[in-house]
């Protein structure tokens, strides 16, 4: 099976446990489920997230029980989601467009109030109109502060950038990164190819490059076209695009999550979520801990029923810290959750979430469990959030 159609199949749910900052200063906690094998985002509205109660809302479908894709205004096909604290942006992959909710949605299905590449709600052809500023393909992941937007442009091996937050349907995008031109889509293996999927800041720009079998970081926000990475991981050096396993490699890297401290990397095609203690700051900086591998040179996955426990996983998707480390156990149909960073190799999950045990894995369609999931990304880490007995 070719890396798209697999991608395709396994692609399922993400979780973004998020913060809306407002003008008082005050913080309300938010999570958020991309539960993207059943075309629909689910939104809390209260600091427990999942552990609590079932979801406040669900996008992209009428109610809970409904999961048909859709291309219009109100519905998905494949979204990932992403709350900046102002807007929610959904990345409608399979749609090739990104939704953008100039608030948080209040209301089960709510339309949104602009779209990115596409021409209006109800087209949702590919580079509609040819490759430019304005089209996309499979974009997998959009990412804002608020101000400045990003969105990795999956199959266009590219991220676009817009210096101010777009305000217009189908607005260009001001600069691309992994691109010397908005006409190009071959990917290469230097300090400015990527093929992008999850990308996270912290000062720093982060970009998982699943196609090069890296994590490019530049040391400030990137504004320009082409613009150079400064500090690669998972490569001895830019020009090297190899897929590695150690404390040094990574195979097909996909998420990323970050504190003020840490770096954790959703390994998936090493079963495994690698971290780093303290902010890389040398290419090929070797990650300090790994979490659903004995050890640092194992890669095995546990895909079935038999020997899974809370130690290992089959294809790590995705990761948060929410607070609380949450790894997306994607062909497991389940999210593992760690109290605090975990600090030795191979330390188990303190909790499951989608399953009844740490030994199940069955598929569901529920507010509570998941099919495939598949991606994990959070904003939320605010001290003070309480988790509710047994977490």
């Amino acid at each position: 099976m070719g890396k798209l159609s697999f991608f395709l199949v396994a692609l399922s749910t993400i979780v973004c446990g998020c913060i809306n900052y407002s003008a008082q200063g005050l913080v309300q906690p938010v999570f958020i489920v991309s539960d993207v094998g059943n075309n629909r985002v689910l939104v809390w509205k209260n600091g427990s997230g999942p552990f609590a109660a079932s979801p406040d809302l669900v996008l992209g479908q009428p109610n809970f029980s409904s999961n048909s894709p859709g291309s219009s205004q109100a519905t998905f096909n494949t979204p990932n989601a992403y709350w900046d604290g102002t807007h929610l942006l959904v990345a409608d992959f399979s749609n090739n467009r990104v939704l953008i909710w100039k608030s948080l949605p209040t209301s089960n299905q709510q339309p949104a109030d602009l779209v990115l590449g596409q021409p209006d709600f109800n087209q949702n052809a590919p580079n509609n109109g040819g490759i430019s500023a304005s089209s996309l393909k499979n974009p997998i992941r959009a990412w804002s502060d608020g101000v400045h937007l990003m969105v990795s442009d999956w199959a266009n091996l590219r991220v676009l950038g817009w210096r101010s937050f777009p305000t217009t349907i189908n607005q260009p995008a001001d600069f691309v990164l992994g691109q010397t031109n908005f006409s190009g889509s071959a990917f290469v293996c230097n300090s400015y190819g990527v093929g992008p999927v999850e990308m996270a800041y912290d000062g720093r720009f982060y970009i998982v490059d699943d196609g090069g079998a890296r994590i490019m970081i530049w040391n400030a926000l990137p504004q320009t076209t082409g613009q150079p990475a400064d500090v690669v991981l998972g490569e001895p050096n830019m020009n090297t695009c190899v897929n590695g396993i150690g404390a040094s490699g990574v195979g097909n890297p996909f998420g990323i999550t970050l504190d003020s401290k840490h770096v954790a990397i959703a390994d998936w095609g090493n079963h495994r979520v690698l971290i780093w203690n303290s902010k890389p700051t040398v290419n090929g900086q070797p990650a300090d801990v790994v979490v659903g591998q004995a050890s640092m040179m194992n890669t095995a996955g546990v895909c079935t029923a038999a020997g899974l426990t809370a130690a290992n996983m089959c294809l790590a998707w995705g990761v948060t810290w929410g607070p609380g480390l949450f790894v997306s156990d994607g062909s497991n149909n389940r999210i593992m959750v760690w109290n605090s960073w975990p600090t030795t190799n191979g330390q188990p999950a303190d909790y499951i979430l989608g399953q009844p045990s740490s030994s199940s894995f069955s598929p569901g369609l529920s507010p509570t469990t998941y099919t495939t999931n598949q991606e994990v990304f959070s904003n939320l880490s605010v001290p003070g959030l309480i988790r509710p007995g047994g977490y």
